[in-house]
């Protein structure tokens, strides 16, 4: 499962630098950018403005933990890189300081990249000040926050950008996750640190699909001409997952731009990806600790 076209909001310092961040759940490493957009503006992290911030020195504990991410050392400070799966990347001064996500939840030293490059971003991510990593690493924000929030989140995806979602770290009183729809969660045995759920089938307006998975890659054209139609009557689908967890995807997340809002992956022995188009108006809850992923319609 990942999301990645979320926006969220924090703030850093008192009083405060309020950015607007990229959420995704696929990546480990959260970051920020501390250094000026070459289109110029103010939407990046000046770390000498804040005096909670605290570059972490190499050899630390935290430095350490980074594995994979580390980049070596720079005039004793640890510096990290994180090259995601379509080549774009972020390098930088590994970190600490004070986030504020609202006026009740801060995380005192949460641990961040502190961005000095970014190079191959999509247009979404470079309109953003950097990345909420929601992954299974010990670097995310999930994890960081184990200790206080109980190892779990949830989001809702708007269906447009006018409409209001939601990010919460936590889970949500008992007794409202009893309106979930709940199946495992499992993990990838090549990417641990992915979230991922067993689809059992797919359903359209009520009937289950009996095809193989390699249908939707043959190439078969699946966009419509709505040219000179009023009304456009989308049939109901549903993904069954694992524990027959069944999910009925709101309308938005059917079609995009006149066409299915499904893609192939090129190989059926890879996992797929259940994209934040098909996740919009759900509220979707990551219990980490529980082993469990929750979704509940129409919550935004």
């Amino acid at each position: 499962m990942a999301t990645g076209g979320g926006g969220g909001r924090r703030r850093r310092s008192m009083p405060g630098t309020v950015q607007t961040m990229m959420v995704d759940t696929a990546s480990d490493v959260p970051w920020v950018q501390c250094h000026p957009p070459p289109t110029g503006g103010s939407r990046f992290f000046d770390p000498t403005r804040s005096p909670t911030y605290a570059p972490f020195p190499c050899g630390s504990p935290a430095c350490t933990r980074l594995g994979p991410y580390g980049n070596g050392c720079i005039n004793g400070q640890c510096q990290y890189r994180v090259t995601y799966p379509d080549g774009s990347s972020t390098l930088g001064t590994y970190s600490s300081d004070l986030l504020t996500i609202t006026r009740t939840t801060a995380v005192r030293g949460f641990q961040f990249g502190c961005s000095q490059a970014e190079q191959g971003l999509s247009q979404a991510s470079s309109s953003s000040s950097g990345t909420m990593s929601l992954g299974g690493g010990p670097e995310s924000l999930v994890s960081q926050t184990a200790a206080t929030h109980g190892n779990a989140f949830s989001y809702c995806v708007p269906p447009t950008p006018s409409d209001a979602g939601f990010f919460v770290l936590g889970k949500p009183p008992s007794s409202r996750t009893r309106t979930f729809v709940a199946t495992p969660m499992l993990r990838f045995t090549q990417a641990p640190t992915l979230y991922r759920v067993l689809l059992r089938g797919i359903t359209a307006a009520g009937q289950r699909l009996n095809v193989p998975a390699t249908v939707f890659a043959a190439g078969s054209d699946t966009c419509y001409d709505f040219t000179g139609v009023m009304v456009v009557r989308v049939p109901r689908v549903a993904l069954v997952f694992d524990r027959n967890a069944a999910v009925e995807l709101d309308p938005s997340g059917i079609l995009l731009d006149d066409c299915l809002a499904f893609a192939p992956n090129g190989d059926d022995r890879a996992p797929g990806i259940i994209g934040n188009v098909q996740q919009q108006t759900i509220e979707v809850l990551y219990d980490v600790g529980g082993r469990s992923v929750g979704f509940r319609r129409g919550a935004c």
